[in-house]
């Protein structure tokens, strides 16, 4: 799960005073409070502008649009949990609630341990649901006509759209061709043209992708990688996360990946990617 000081918070609240309290709790607790606003129209504007990570959103809201009408508005434009704050218990509200299916409910009066969970949870099963969504999509690839370069670029937009993963937001595909025992390079992003000239081409057991290839494991290590160099570019320090795609005890590829310095990756998320990987494995054969 994401550290606490790492989530981004927008609370939509016409009730300044609770508003207030929400803001001190979670900035205690080491949230972010990006804004707080008071109406419908002004929580869509904002979702998009400041794109938080989660959202505490009234039920009843100043103005025209209800904090039901802001959700489906914010849900047409991205993905973030959503969270109701609510003193009405009324069936009828409720239901209606329901159907933009938060990702959790707080009834008024609340204290800072109702906050903690329902953040909590609600990043957690978010997180849960990207993964899946991201998963789904992957596995569409393999019915794609697109060629497979062009799908394995698409799969890192999958894995990059999961919020609050161990990973940044760039990396590289290599895949096995013609050469035994080298990977090329097959798509990238983030990267640049001095490190890109480093890593088309990478032998079995040279550099972390290829130690990963080797050994048919993840590899997540912190030591500068002899291919990319000290931090990648920007002379940044990070990690580096390599998982290997195996059909039938062969290496068919690697996935390259950077993390942050310091975070590790749980069970969990060697589980995921490694699924990513299976599946990657089969597109690349077809």
């Amino acid at each position: 799960m994401a550290k606490a000081g790492g989530v981004k918070v927008l609370i939509v609240e016409d009730e300044i005073i609770i508003a207030r309290e929400i803001e001190d709790n979670l900035t205690d607790m080491g949230y972010t409070v990006l804004d707080i606003v008071s109406n419908g129209k002004d929580a869509v504007e904002k979702a998009e502008e400041l794109q938080p990570d989660i959202i505490f959103m009234d039920i009843i809201l100043e103005g025209d649009m209800t904090g039901i009408e802001a959700t489906i508005e914010i849900e047409k434009r991205m993905s973030v949990p959503v969270i109701y704050l609510t003193a009405h218990t009324d069936l009828g509200t409720l239901m209606e609630a329901r159907e933009t299916e938060p990702y959790g409910y707080i009834t008024k009066p609340f204290n800072r341990k109702d906050l903690l969970v329902s953040i909590g949870m609600g990043l957690y099963k978010h997180r849960s649901d990207m993964k899946t969504n991201a998963m789904s999509s992957t596995i569409k690839l393999l019915l794609s006509s697109q060629p497979v370069n062009e799908r394995l670029d698409l799969s890192l937009d999958y894995i990059f759209s999961v919020p609050n993963l161990v990973i940044k937001s760039k990396g590289a595909v290599f895949v096995v061709k013609d050469e035994p025992d080298t990977l090329i390079l097959a798509t990238h992003q983030g990267l640049n043209e001095e490190t890109l000239n480093k890593i088309n081409k990478i032998p079995f057991g040279k550099c972390h992708a290829g130690k990963a290839a080797s050994e048919g494991a993840i590899i997540q290590t912190e030591e500068t990688d002899e291919c990319f160099g000290p931090g990648q570019e920007e002379g940044e320090s990070c990690g580096h996360y390599c998982v290997p795609f195996i059909h039938h005890n062969r290496i068919i590829g690697v996935m390259h990946l950077f993390m942050e310095k310091g975070v590790k990756a749980s069970k969990r998320d060697d589980e995921f990617f490694t699924s990513i990987a299976d599946i990657l494995a089969i597109l690349c054969q077809m």
